[in-house]
């Protein structure tokens, strides 16, 4: 099986039992939802950082690269 086809397998899996559990439990459902937005809120949270750390590093870097061939374009005209 192609690993495509598992991981939708997987997601249909997951949403029947959520499903399930939600209809099962109706009393629990708010809470679970709450529980789910707040966990996903978190991870949310933590790609926005990581999104911003990566931006921040590939500018640093980039400059730093811009840098070094300045320095070296330089020293070949003084030549």
């Amino acid at each position: 099986m192609l690993l495509w086809q598992e991981i939708r397998d997987n997601q249909r899996r997951r949403e029947y039992e959520l499903r399930n559990a939600n209809s099962s439990n109706a009393a629990g459902v708010l809470s679970d939802a709450l529980i789910g937005v707040q966990l996903n809120a978190r991870d949310n949270h933590n790609a926005l950082f990581g999104g911003a750390l990566t931006n921040l590093i590939v500018i640093v870097g980039f400059a730093a690269f811009a840098f070094a061939v300045k320095q070296i374009v330089a020293s070949m005209v003084e030549e």
